[in-house]
Order: C-alpha cells, then sequence, then structure tokens
C-alpha cells in the first residue's frame, strides 16, 4: 500500500541529520477521497517531530480538516497567501494529464530540499484504464462539480476501463522523461505509484504530445518509469538526488 512507501519517505527525512531538530515534516494530499491513505499518515514520527498534514478535495467522502477546493484553487491561495512548502505531496486527484501536469508544476515551486513527489495510478496494465476520453472527462468534472460534493463515487461506472480506471498520469511521466534534465523518476510497480525529485536525468527522445499514445506506452514502458522494487534501490534513488 502507498501509505507505507510514504510513511517511510517520513522515517528517511526524519532521520536526516542535516535537518534542524524540532523542524515539523510537512505532508501534502491532493485528492483525499475516502480517506484510505491519509488516515494512515501519522502526525508525529517515531522520534516525535511533528507532521503537519495538509489534506485537498473539494467533494472526496473525508472531510476532517480538509481543505474543501480544487487544487488549482488551492495552488492559487497557497502561492498569493499561505505560501506554504511540503517534503512530501502526494498526488491522487484527477487523474488527467493535463492537470497533473498543472499540479506537478505547482508543486515542484513548494517542495522543500530534498522533497518526494509521489504520483498515483501511473502503470495501467491495459489501454481502455490507460486513456482519457473526452465525453467521460466532461461528463465526470460535470458530475462532482454541479452541485458541489454530491453524488461523488471512487471511479465513475461510465469510465472506459472501469473498474481499473486510472487516466493517463503515465503521459505526465513522459513528458518530465523527454523533457525535464533538472528532475528524476522512479517507479513502483506493485504501487502503481511514481516517485518525481529535483535531481538528474539523462532524457527519453522527445516527441510531440499527439504522438503519447498506448502503443508509444507500451513500447517505452521501462525507460518511462525507470521501475524499481526494494527498499534498497529506494535509498539509492533518495541519496543519488540529495541536494547537499
Amino acid at each position: 500500500m502507498v501509505e507505507k512507501l510514504i510513511n517511510s519517505l517520513i522515517n528517511y527525512m526524519d532521520g536526516d541529520a542535516d535537518r534542524p531538530q524540532g523542524e515539523p515534516l510537512r505532508y501534502l494530499e491532493l485528492g483525499v477521497d475516502n480517506g484510505n491513505t491519509w488516515v494512515e499518515i501519522p502526525t508525529k514520527t517515531s522520534s516525535g517531530r511533528e507532521i503537519i498534514k495538509v489534506g485537498v478535495d473539494p467533494y472526496g467522502k473525508y472531510t476532517e480538516n480538509i481543505t474543501r477546493m480544487t487544487s488549482q484553487m488551492f495552488f492559487a491561495i497557497n502561492e498569493g497567501f499561505w505560501k506554504q512548502e511540503f517534503d512530501i505531496i502526494y498526488i491522487d486527484a484527477l487523474h488527467y494529464s493535463y492537470i497533473v501536469d498543472q499540479e506537478i508544476r505547482e508543486s515542484l515551486k513548494i517542495l522543500r530540499k530534498n522533497g518526494v513527489i509521489l504520483m498515483d495510478d501511473t502503470i495501467p496494465l491495459k489501454e481502455a484504464s490507460g486513456t482519457v476520453y473526452a465525453e467521460d472527462m466532461v461528463s465526470y468534472c460535470e458530475k462532482v462539480s454541479y452541485p458541489m460534493a454530491l453524488n461523488h463515487s471512487e471511479a465513475d461506472l461510465h469510465f472506459s476501463g472501469y473498474p481499473h480506471v486510472q487516466g493517463d498520469v503515465w503521459r505526465s511521466l513522459a513528458k518530465i522523461r523527454m523533457r525535464n534534465p533538472e528532475l528524476s523518476i522512479r517507479s513502483v510497480e506493485p504501487l502503481c505509484t511514481s516517485l518525481l525529485m529535483k535531481g538528474k536525468q539523462t532524457l527519453m527522445d522527445n516527441v510531440p504530445d499527439d504522438q503519447l499514445s498506448w502503443d508509444f506506452f507500451v513500447k517505452h514502458n521501462e525507460e518511462i518509469l525507470q521501475k524499481i522494487s526494494t527498499w534498497e534501490d529506494l535509498d539509492h534513488y533518495l541519496n543519488a538526488n540529495r541536494q547537499p
């Protein structure tokens, strides 16, 4: 489960000798939904360090201490007023690559030194679950927006690929792998989750967005995802991208 990965990152950051004692860790979750991951993230580390949790979801079923707005609204208000920064940002909201692209750009602006962004549902197993169609997206957005907070379901029964709806977040990863030498991606296949840090990478050959088809993903799967499978792999990834 992804909460184990997040808590492992928390423990790693808590043990960072360069982090001032008493400085809280800050965790942002976009798309709290039922709260399944949210409730598993503690408010203190094993050493007693405070973890400040911020959850954002306009219509999710879990509402306790959750900011009830879209991610776009949150980022705008945060930039203008709150000016919060975070060590871990978990993106699990609307799984549509053009929205995820925005969320990644905004998350990078408020990511603390040596922070990690996690993206959910980045490894679809079939075309129907890894593709977003206009009619699906428009009807879903209308359903959850008008009126807000009513008739929410975790995945729309009418989405292509239901119940394994993942969307095309993989396209966001592909764009980063082709165009951002200052970032670094790894993916954990059993969790269907990818990690993003500021670091460095060797880029894939760049192609236009309209060529990011399902066939492209299948052909370049390993190159896009750069999978890791052990805690040792994760530790190496974190240390390799560590900023002094």
